[in-house]
């Protein structure tokens, strides 16, 4: 979800680029009622898609799994509000990257111990809070994947 919030700002980003070339040209009262047009008229693209238990997913990868660990009836009165809000919390595991449609940063696969670029399959991912963490492969993010490709 968060790779889908991403890339449709970047993609809003994009649009909005013929807005910022003119807008020095342009008093700020001006460039805020051009901006609310642009954003009112603006498309969006939901690049997410659905999970279930039925979602193909490559065997190497854990199997998509959900279930409630809270319910709305264990959770009234959680604010003290006289039991009026209520909420659910679920509990989800499964593997994005090998099952329905991605888009997958630069280092995402490695082909003999090498990501794109050279950079070592090894040393981008010895943190495991994520590619490039480490130091060793941070250009490698979806943030810096070439935008004329984006088109």
């Amino acid at each position: 979800m968060k790779l889908a919030m991403l890339m449709s700002f970047m993609f809003f980003l994009i649009s909005c680029s013929s807005l910022a070339t003119n807008s020095k040209e342009l008093s700020k009262s001006k460039q805020t009622e051009e901006f609310i047009t642009l954003v009112s008229h603006a498309k969006t693209y939901d690049l997410s898609h659905n999970w279930d238990e039925n979602s193909p997913i490559a065997s190497v990868n854990p199997k998509y799994s959900m279930a409630l660990n809270a319910t709305h009836a264990d959770t009234r009165g959680t604010f003290g509000d006289n039991n009026q809000l209520s909420f659910t919390s679920e509990i989800m595991q499964w593997s994005g990257h090998h099952g329905g449609p991605t888009i997958d940063a630069l280092g995402h696969i490695g082909r003999d111990g090498l990501l794109y670029g050279g950079v070592d399959a090894a040393q981008a991912t010895n943190d495991r809070r994520g590619i490039g963490r480490s130091g060793v492969g941070s250009d490698l993010g979806i943030d810096h994947y070439p935008v004329n490709l984006l088109y």
